[in-house]
């Protein structure tokens, strides 16, 4: 049996579990909004989401003190080499991809790879990095993701920009609330790490419910743009089957520390969109 566990952290560790979710989210909006699709960012998307979570990770690891070996910690510190190896191909994989693009896609993209680098080098005083400023990290990470896996891809598209924008604070809004989860999760390390975050501000309690409204509100607006004929029934079925199957899995993970709850279980939910998207298609 320890084989089996084995191939799972090295699957999530890896970054392949995470970079899916980066692939699954853009190809969902090429497809579903029938724009043409550009492999070269979707490879650039995955192995740009593979190599800065490894980065993350690598570099996240030499700042624990006194934990570094339990849980979760411990397991990415014993494929510490083998997520270095992983972020270097990915790294390479990624600039090659990324030069395959448009200049304008070059430009679309400066504000995100720049915020992203960010969020995971100490070049900040004092060996900050982004995420080590107060209370920035959440919102930041739902940017980053929703700019990613939808501003991108409609910028090969001529949808109206009112449209792309509702569908923007949607896709943060997703992210947000299965981000919320983690900070819970990581709000005593934050707290040693002198890292104010919005758990701290606003408890446990009323960080879930937080992020439940989120999911209530993506709902409402994949609603309305239903209802003004502007995203097909099997797009709306896709996300709203995925955020309930999110929202039980939110539910279930309260209380719990495992890390397969959540870089599992929670960030497998980004795969969920696609994934109905796709069934439903072939059945219609």
């Amino acid at each position: 049996m320890k084989w089996i566990f084995k191939l799972i952290n090295l699957y999530l560790y890896s970054s392949l579990h995470i970079a899916l979710g980066a692939l699954g989210l853009s190809i969902l909006s090429f497809q579903a909004f029938g724009i043409e699709i550009h492999y070269p960012y979707l490879w650039f998307a995955f192995l740009s989401t593979a190599f800065l979570y490894c980065l993350h990770r690598f570099i996240g690891i030499q700042k624990l003190k006194g934990i570094e070996n339990k849980g979760r910690f411990k397991v990415i510190g014993e494929y510490r080499n083998h997520i270095l190896v992983y972020a270097f191909i990915s790294a390479i994989g990624s600039l090659y991809f990324f030069f395959l693009l448009s200049f304008k896609t070059w430009l679309i993209l400066l504000i995100p790879v720049i915020i992203s680098l960010l969020y995971a080098l100490p070049v900040l005083t004092r060996g900050q990095r982004l995420r080590d400023l107060a209370y920035i990290k959440i919102f930041l990470i739902a940017i980053i993701w929703a700019w990613v896996t939808i501003i991108v891809p409609f910028s090969y598209s001529k949808h109206p920009l009112w449209l792309v924008l509702i569908l923007f604070v949607e896709r943060a809004l997703f992210v947000f609330a299965i981000t919320l989860p983690f900070d819970v999760r990581d709000q005593q390390i934050d707290k040693n790490n002198e890292v104010p975050t919005l758990i701290h501000k606003l408890g446990e309690k009323q960080s879930y419910r937080l992020a439940f409204a989120c999911l209530f509100l993506s709902t409402i607006l994949l609603c309305l743009l239903y209802l003004g004929g502007q995203i097909s029934l099997i797009y709306l079925s896709s996300l709203l089957a995925s955020y309930l199957i999110t929202y039980i899995i939110i539910k279930v993970s309260i209380g719990k520390s495992h890390d397969y709850y959540y870089t599992g279980l929670i960030d497998g939910t980004m795969i969920l969109p696609y994934g109905f998207f796709y069934l439903l298609s072939i059945l219609s």
